[in-house]
């Protein structure tokens, strides 16, 4: 009995050896992914907004019209396709409010929603909130449900809160998602509740995120002074983040809108269709730079009256014969 007892000890301890050698080389649990990683999942929600404006300046009697062409970005915030970005009207008005004597105009030609996959669909505009500087966009025919950002599942915001952003790199990019890192700096009150920002995101119309993945705000611009001028405008607004609440007030409008923004849009489409000029907003007339007025033809002085003519002189009278002197 004695050998069965050892030789079931040293199966027992073979037994042990071998578990302990067999956990050592047993595969590593993943990794936990990043909060980085995490946000990423939610990248179909941002969308590229390939863009058409026409801009005008007048200022001290000249005016200029420039074409712009631009990619900005937005973020899904329903299923339906409804999509909040940056108002560039919002931008203008504060443009021409920030240099005294300067008018600013911007028209909208086209927008069109670049989708992941790089197709586009056509949007049209359901509202703007000139305050928030934000405005929302509907796409047409978005099809099956989309990806989108759930501002009504958000977080606090609070100074010193590290927050993650999402956007999308350029078109030579192929428009890769990436995450980038900014933070509160502090509380603003006056002319309206924001948050100021600093880090590396800052894209205006875009939300921000805190560490769990939930949206906390968008980021949108205050204008930080009155510009001196024209150069100074860009440095005079800078990026801050809107809080949630009035977002959702907004976009609460913009739901309610929409059916009336497509009505308009189909109808618009459908007079396209006809061979009819589809109806838009009339092009406001350029005033041409005033062509340089010559100075006028300086008149001819006037002719010189002659001088008077001069009265000949008298013949000259000889002087008086001068007396003797007296005899001494």
């Amino acid at each position: 009995m004695s050998v069965l007892r050892r030789l079931a000890a040293r199966s027992a301890v073979a037994v042990a050896v071998g578990a302990v050698w067999l956990a050592g080389v047993a595969p590593a649990r993943a990794a936990e992914p990043t909060p980085e990683e995490r946000l990423l999942a939610k990248a179909p929600a941002i969308l590229i907004l390939r863009s058409v404006f026409e801009l005008k300046l007048a200022m001290g009697g000249q005016e200029q019209a420039i074409e712009i062409k631009s990619d900005a970005m937005g973020a899904v915030v329903d299923p339906s396709g409804l999509v909040l970005a940056l108002d560039p009207d919002a931008v203008a008005k504060r443009l021409q409010g920030s240099l005294q004597g300067l008018t600013v105009t911007i028209r909208t030609k086209s927008v069109k929603a670049v989708a992941p996959d790089g197709s586009e669909k056509d949007v049209v505009q359901v509202v703007r909130d000139g305050v928030l500087g934000l405005g929302f966009l509907q796409i047409l025919d978005a099809g099956t449900p989309m990806a989108f950002v759930d501002l009504f599942a958000g977080g606090a915001l609070a100074t010193g809160a590290h927050l993650l952003g999402l956007k999308r790199l350029s078109r030579g990019f192929d428009y890769a998602p990436i995450v980038e890192r900014c933070y509160v700096t502090h509380r603003l009150e006056k002319p309206r509740l924001v948050w100021s920002l600093s880090g590396e995101f800052d894209e205006m119309g875009l939300p921000v995120f805190d560490r769990d993945g939930r949206p906390v705000g968008v980021v949108g611009f205050q204008q930080s002074s009155e510009a001196v001028v024209l150069d100074d405008i860009a440095s005079s607004f800078l990026p801050v983040v809107v809080p949630l609440e009035p977002v959702r007030r907004a976009l609460e409008q913009a739901k309610k809108r929409v059916p009336e923004a497509l009505a308009k849009a189909k109808a618009s489409l459908e007079a396209g269709k006809e061979g009819e000029e589809a109806p838009m907003a009339p092009d406001t007339p350029m005033i041409p730079d005033a062509p340089m007025v010559p100075d006028a033809p300086k008149a001819p002085d006037a002719p010189k009256a002659p001088d008077d003519p001069k009265a000949p002189e008298g013949p000259k009278v000889p002087d008086a014969p001068k007396a003797p002197d007296a005899p001494k």
